[in-house]
């Protein structure tokens, strides 16, 4: 039928080539996961997460679930020996999966954003206005702004709204699946699978910004959210979402040609600093290089640019001016408006 030609399943899963191509990297990715999933477990991902009925196809579970088998389906590879797949760490809790190095668990917990509202209205024909962080006049800016754009314009002038409540719940949410008791040998982990490169830059400001969850006064009381030893942020959504629109992208499964960076959390219960600087070393990151990489001023514009526009810049400009040069293809610069 030609409704069920047009849903989001059929998009993801045909007979083009680079779904074929799609399809078998997954094949590959759940070969490595079978070890350690029961037959139910499995039944459940193929038939239900991954190849629904097209009638109750949603998209946005989806992502998440392609989000979730990227990360385990790489830790279940490269740790084969230690890997566990949804273990319980407070039960009745699970997290999405764990291994071990060293005698050291690294626990993962998997989030990905619902975008649907962000994207709708991203595609309004209309001045849009973005914040980094809890701006401390996100309410009142909007309202100031509208008096300096024509009345007649057709086009309104609309604000993209914070997810920083989404990511609070996250951390919210991970906490509760941790240990309630903390360990030396064990690090917490929250992935959270994003978007573009300026994407990524707003969740990190939702984090290090004004009132950002891991500031100096955040938004939301620590406490609860002090089992997170640090956050992962990565662009799986990014490489998942729509990928056959994506055509310099490929090995959407792949975790290692992803881009990520990590973040401890301040207000954790133990120092873990050397869990911490080892695990830059176990997860496919550029923290690192973020950290060395000092942005030129002639990315924008000829001149310094003011340190606030710097902020919010930074990772587009590390894209483009340390990854690209080198060929690394982490996003698809077309998709994403960054060249």
């Amino acid at each position: 039928m030609n409704d069920q030609q047009s849903t989001p399943h059929n998009a993801y899963f045909n007979d083009s080539d680079a779904s074929v191509a799609y399809q078998n990297d997954l094949h590959q990715l759940l070969e490595k996961l079978t070890p350690f999933l029961s037959t139910k477990e499995l039944r459940n991902l193929r038939d239900s997460k991954l190849r629904p009925n097209p009638q109750s196809f949603s998209e946005k579970h989806y992502l998440q679930t392609a989000c979730e088998l990227t990360i385990c389906g790489h830790f279940a590879a490269a740790y084969p020996d230690t890997f566990k797949y949804e273990p319980k760490l407070n039960p009745p809790k699970d997290v999405d999966c764990s291994f071990s190095v060293d005698g050291v668990n690294y626990n993962i917990e998997v989030k990905c954003a619902d975008y649907t509202k962000t994207e709708e209205i991203d595609s309004q024909d209309a001045f849009h206005l973005n914040f980094l962080g809890r701006h401390p006049d996100f309410l009142k800016l909007p309202e100031e702004l509208t008096q300096f754009f024509n009345p007649e314009s057709s086009k309104p002038l609309v604000v993209q709204p914070n997810l920083d409540n989404k990511l609070k719940d996250f951390l919210e949410s991970a906490h509760q699946k941790f240990s309630p008791t903390p360990s030396e040998t064990e690090l917490n982990i929250l992935a959270v699978c994003c978007d573009t490169p300026q994407d990524m830059q707003k969740w990190l400001h939702y984090l290090v910004g004004h009132n950002g969850l891991f500031s100096d006064a955040p938004f939301a009381n620590p406490e609860t959210y002090s089992r997170v030893d640090a956050v992962y942020f990565t662009n799986l959504y990014h490489r998942h979402k729509h990928y056959f629109s994506k055509g310099e992208l490929t090995r959407h499964w792949s975790l290692q040609d992803s881009f990520g960076f990590i973040i401890s959390n301040r207000y954790r219960l133990l120092a873990k600093k050397d869990l911490i600087e080892s695990s830059l070393s176990l997860i496919p990151n550029y923290s690192k290089e973020l950290l060395a990489y000092e942005m030129d001023d002639d990315f924008c514009a000829k001149g310094a640019l003011p340190p606030i526009v710097k902020q919010g810049l930074f990772i587009q400009s590390f894209v483009a001016e340390h990854l690209v040069p080198h060929g690394i293809k982490t996003f698809d610069l077309l998709s994403s408006k960054l060249k």
